[in-house]
Protein backbone atom coordinates (compact mmCIF):
# COMPACT_ATOMS: atom_id res chain seq x y z
CA UNK A 1 0.00 0.00 0.00
CA UNK A 2 2.69 2.07 0.82
CA UNK A 3 4.40 1.96 -2.64
CA UNK A 4 0.84 2.07 -4.37
CA UNK A 5 0.64 5.63 -2.69
CA UNK A 6 4.00 6.72 -4.12
CA UNK A 7 4.04 5.19 -7.85
CA UNK A 8 0.46 5.39 -8.31
CA UNK A 9 -1.42 7.38 -6.13
CA UNK A 10 0.45 10.55 -6.31
CA UNK A 11 0.95 10.40 -10.23
CA UNK A 12 -3.03 9.77 -10.56
CA UNK A 13 -4.02 12.97 -7.79
CA UNK A 14 -1.63 15.38 -9.97
CA UNK A 15 -3.13 14.34 -13.18
CA UNK A 16 -6.24 14.48 -12.25
CA UNK A 17 -5.35 17.97 -10.85
CA UNK A 18 -4.99 19.08 -14.57
CA UNK A 19 -7.41 17.13 -15.72
CA UNK A 20 -10.04 18.95 -12.98
CA UNK A 21 -8.26 22.55 -13.71
CA UNK A 22 -8.58 22.33 -17.37
CA UNK A 23 -12.16 22.59 -16.74
CA UNK A 24 -12.46 25.23 -14.63
CA UNK A 25 -13.18 28.88 -15.75
CA UNK A 26 -10.42 31.22 -14.76
CA UNK A 27 -10.83 34.60 -14.12
CA UNK A 28 -7.87 36.24 -13.02
CA UNK A 29 -8.14 38.95 -9.92
CA UNK A 30 -5.62 41.37 -8.22
CA UNK A 31 -2.91 39.12 -7.27
CA UNK A 32 -3.05 36.33 -10.13
CA UNK A 33 -3.37 38.90 -12.98
CA UNK A 34 -0.08 41.07 -11.64
CA UNK A 35 2.20 37.46 -11.47
CA UNK A 36 0.62 36.06 -14.52
CA UNK A 37 1.34 39.14 -16.84
CA UNK A 38 4.91 39.75 -15.45
CA UNK A 39 5.85 35.98 -16.09
CA UNK A 40 4.23 36.34 -19.34
CA UNK A 41 6.49 39.66 -20.09
CA UNK A 42 9.64 37.45 -18.87
CA UNK A 43 8.54 34.25 -20.38
CA UNK A 44 9.15 36.31 -23.70
CA UNK A 45 12.54 37.63 -22.83
CA UNK A 46 11.20 41.08 -21.46
CA UNK A 47 13.19 42.50 -18.18
CA UNK A 48 12.27 45.78 -16.48
CA UNK A 49 8.98 47.39 -16.29
CA UNK A 50 8.01 45.94 -13.31
CA UNK A 51 4.69 47.27 -11.96
CA UNK A 52 4.66 49.01 -8.51
CA UNK A 53 2.74 46.44 -6.76
CA UNK A 54 6.44 44.51 -6.96
CA UNK A 55 7.64 46.77 -4.88
CA UNK A 56 4.87 46.27 -1.79
CA UNK A 57 4.66 42.62 -2.54
CA UNK A 58 8.25 41.55 -3.51
CA UNK A 59 7.83 38.20 -1.80
CA UNK A 60 5.37 37.25 -5.20
CA UNK A 61 8.88 37.81 -7.69
CA UNK A 62 9.92 33.81 -7.04
CA UNK A 63 6.77 33.07 -7.73
CA UNK A 64 6.71 35.05 -10.94
CA UNK A 65 9.92 33.44 -11.74
CA UNK A 66 8.79 30.17 -11.55
CA UNK A 67 6.09 30.78 -13.65
CA UNK A 68 7.46 32.51 -16.07
CA UNK A 69 10.02 29.23 -16.65
CA UNK A 70 7.69 27.19 -17.11
CA UNK A 71 5.68 29.35 -19.26
CA UNK A 72 8.98 29.15 -21.19
CA UNK A 73 9.26 25.28 -21.08
CA UNK A 74 5.62 25.20 -22.42
CA UNK A 75 6.20 27.46 -25.10
CA UNK A 76 9.69 25.63 -26.28
CA UNK A 77 7.24 22.16 -25.96
CA UNK A 78 4.61 23.91 -28.21
CA UNK A 79 2.17 25.10 -25.30
CA UNK A 80 1.03 28.35 -25.93
CA UNK A 81 -1.97 28.22 -23.47
CA UNK A 82 -0.63 29.80 -20.33
CA UNK A 83 -3.80 28.87 -18.15
CA UNK A 84 -2.86 25.48 -18.82
CA UNK A 85 0.82 25.59 -18.24
CA UNK A 86 0.89 27.53 -14.74
CA UNK A 87 -2.36 25.47 -13.48
CA UNK A 88 0.30 22.13 -14.30
CA UNK A 89 2.85 23.77 -12.97
CA UNK A 90 0.53 24.32 -9.57
CA UNK A 91 -0.43 20.81 -10.31
CA UNK A 92 3.20 19.63 -9.53
CA UNK A 93 3.53 21.51 -7.20
CA UNK A 94 0.80 20.15 -5.36
CA UNK A 95 1.70 16.39 -6.05
CA UNK A 96 5.07 16.98 -5.06
CA UNK A 97 3.35 18.21 -1.36
CA UNK A 98 1.46 15.21 -1.57
CA UNK A 99 4.35 13.00 -1.72
CA UNK A 100 6.40 15.24 1.07
CA UNK A 101 3.07 14.48 2.95
CA UNK A 102 3.64 11.11 2.98
CA UNK A 103 7.50 10.54 3.24
CA UNK A 104 7.38 13.50 6.06
CA UNK A 105 4.43 11.97 8.08
CA UNK A 106 6.20 8.80 7.55
CA UNK A 107 9.36 9.75 9.48
CA UNK A 108 7.33 10.95 12.14
CA UNK A 109 4.97 8.05 12.53
CA UNK A 110 4.21 4.29 12.03
CA UNK A 111 3.45 3.47 7.94
CA UNK A 112 -0.64 3.48 8.09
CA UNK A 113 -0.95 6.72 10.23
CA UNK A 114 1.32 8.32 7.23
CA UNK A 115 -0.72 6.98 4.72
CA UNK A 116 -4.09 8.35 6.37
CA UNK A 117 -2.49 11.66 6.53
CA UNK A 118 -1.64 11.40 2.99
CA UNK A 119 -5.09 10.49 2.16
CA UNK A 120 -6.15 13.63 4.18
CA UNK A 121 -4.32 15.42 2.08
CA UNK A 122 -5.12 13.96 -1.46
CA UNK A 123 -8.88 14.11 -0.57
CA UNK A 124 -9.02 17.89 0.68
CA UNK A 125 -10.65 19.97 -2.05
CA UNK A 126 -9.62 22.77 -1.40
CA UNK A 127 -6.64 21.75 -3.90
CA UNK A 128 -9.21 21.58 -6.38
CA UNK A 129 -10.09 24.80 -6.62
CA UNK A 130 -6.10 26.09 -5.51
CA UNK A 131 -5.17 24.31 -8.82
CA UNK A 132 -6.04 26.88 -10.99
CA UNK A 133 -4.53 29.67 -8.12
CA UNK A 134 -1.30 29.92 -9.08
CA UNK A 135 0.17 32.23 -6.04
CA UNK A 136 2.40 32.05 -2.61
CA UNK A 137 -0.17 29.37 -1.18
CA UNK A 138 0.61 26.69 -3.04
CA UNK A 139 3.70 26.90 -4.51
CA UNK A 140 6.00 27.27 -1.18
CA UNK A 141 4.26 24.29 0.33
CA UNK A 142 6.63 21.88 -1.24
CA UNK A 143 9.90 23.58 -0.45
CA UNK A 144 8.69 23.61 3.67
CA UNK A 145 7.72 20.19 2.75
CA UNK A 146 10.50 18.88 1.62
CA UNK A 147 12.68 21.31 3.59
CA UNK A 148 11.79 19.58 6.65
CA UNK A 149 12.06 16.09 5.20
CA UNK A 150 15.38 16.43 4.41
CA UNK A 151 16.23 18.39 7.74
CA UNK A 152 14.54 15.29 9.55
CA UNK A 153 16.17 12.87 7.49
CA UNK A 154 19.75 14.83 8.66
CA UNK A 155 19.36 13.59 12.28
CA UNK A 156 19.25 9.90 11.07
CA UNK A 157 21.88 10.30 9.01
CA UNK A 158 24.39 12.00 11.64
CA UNK A 159 24.06 15.41 10.30
CA UNK A 160 25.27 15.04 6.78
CA UNK A 161 26.26 18.45 5.11
CA UNK A 162 24.51 17.32 1.58
CA UNK A 163 20.91 16.43 4.01
CA UNK A 164 21.16 19.60 6.09
CA UNK A 165 21.91 21.96 2.92
CA UNK A 166 19.38 20.10 1.24
CA UNK A 167 17.21 20.55 3.84
CA UNK A 168 17.52 24.64 4.96
CA UNK A 169 17.68 25.40 1.23
CA UNK A 170 14.62 24.04 0.57
CA UNK A 171 13.12 26.07 3.55
CA UNK A 172 15.00 29.27 2.94
CA UNK A 173 13.34 29.33 -0.52
CA UNK A 174 9.37 28.53 1.02
CA UNK A 175 10.62 31.78 3.51
CA UNK A 176 11.49 33.71 0.26
CA UNK A 177 7.78 32.69 -0.86
CA UNK A 178 6.18 33.31 2.22
CA UNK A 179 7.90 34.96 4.88
CA UNK A 180 5.72 32.95 7.87
CA UNK A 181 8.08 29.89 7.27
CA UNK A 182 10.57 30.92 9.11
CA UNK A 183 8.59 29.88 12.00
CA UNK A 184 9.33 26.41 11.16
CA UNK A 185 13.24 26.72 10.88
CA UNK A 186 13.13 28.33 14.39
CA UNK A 187 10.98 25.08 15.56
CA UNK A 188 13.25 23.06 14.46
CA UNK A 189 16.12 24.54 16.44
CA UNK A 190 14.12 24.70 19.28
CA UNK A 191 13.84 20.54 18.69
CA UNK A 192 17.80 20.30 18.41
CA UNK A 193 17.93 22.43 21.70
CA UNK A 194 16.12 19.37 23.65
CA UNK A 195 17.94 16.44 22.07
CA UNK A 196 21.45 17.28 20.36
CA UNK A 197 24.80 17.87 21.98
CA UNK A 198 26.54 21.85 21.47
CA UNK A 199 28.11 20.09 18.38
CA UNK A 200 25.95 19.09 16.39
CA UNK A 201 23.62 22.27 16.94
CA UNK A 202 26.59 24.20 16.14
CA UNK A 203 27.14 22.25 12.94
CA UNK A 204 23.67 22.71 12.06
CA UNK A 205 24.15 26.83 12.75
CA UNK A 206 26.69 27.03 10.29
CA UNK A 207 25.12 25.33 7.49
CA UNK A 208 22.03 27.02 7.92
CA UNK A 209 24.38 30.34 8.02
CA UNK A 210 26.32 29.37 4.82
CA UNK A 211 23.19 27.91 2.87
CA UNK A 212 21.04 31.61 4.04
CA UNK A 213 24.27 33.40 2.66
CA UNK A 214 24.69 31.43 -0.66
CA UNK A 215 20.85 31.56 -2.03
CA UNK A 216 21.02 35.42 -0.69
CA UNK A 217 23.61 36.35 -2.98
CA UNK A 218 22.17 34.23 -5.80
CA UNK A 219 18.65 35.45 -5.47
CA UNK A 220 20.05 38.93 -5.64
CA UNK A 221 21.74 37.60 -8.81
CA UNK A 222 18.74 36.82 -10.57
CA UNK A 223 16.84 39.72 -9.45
CA UNK A 224 19.54 42.16 -10.83
CA UNK A 225 19.53 40.40 -14.02
CA UNK A 226 15.84 40.45 -14.27
CA UNK A 227 15.52 43.71 -12.98
CA UNK A 228 13.27 43.05 -10.16
CA UNK A 229 12.37 45.46 -7.28
CA UNK A 230 14.16 43.06 -4.65
CA UNK A 231 15.47 46.09 -2.08
CA UNK A 232 11.66 48.29 -2.04
CA UNK A 233 11.49 50.05 0.76
CA UNK A 234 7.82 50.02 -0.07
CA UNK A 235 7.41 46.15 1.30
CA UNK A 236 6.17 45.16 4.18
CA UNK A 237 8.30 44.13 6.83
CA UNK A 238 9.05 40.45 7.13
CA UNK A 239 7.59 40.67 11.11
CA UNK A 240 4.40 41.82 9.20
CA UNK A 241 4.01 38.31 7.53
CA UNK A 242 5.09 36.26 11.06
CA UNK A 243 2.65 38.29 12.92
CA UNK A 244 -0.19 37.35 10.24
CA UNK A 245 0.51 34.00 10.33
CA UNK A 246 0.73 33.82 14.11
CA UNK A 247 -2.30 35.46 14.50
CA UNK A 248 -4.99 32.89 15.65
CA UNK A 249 -8.08 35.41 15.23
CA UNK A 250 -7.89 35.25 12.06
CA UNK A 251 -6.11 31.62 11.42
CA UNK A 252 -2.99 33.08 9.80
Amino acid sequence: LWKLCIYIGVPLYTAGLIWYSARMTIIPQYDLNEVQAEALRLAAGGTGAWSSYFMTFPHQIPVTLILAAAYRLGMAVGINDFYMTGNAANALALGLSALGTLLLAGRLMQKPAAITVFLFFVCNPIWFLYVSWTSTDTFCIPFALWGLYFLIKSEEKGYRPAFLAAGFGLLFVSMGIRAVNIVLVIAWFLHLCFRENRRNIAKAALMAALIYAGLTAAYRGVCSAVEAPYDSEARFPVSHWVMMGLNRDTAG
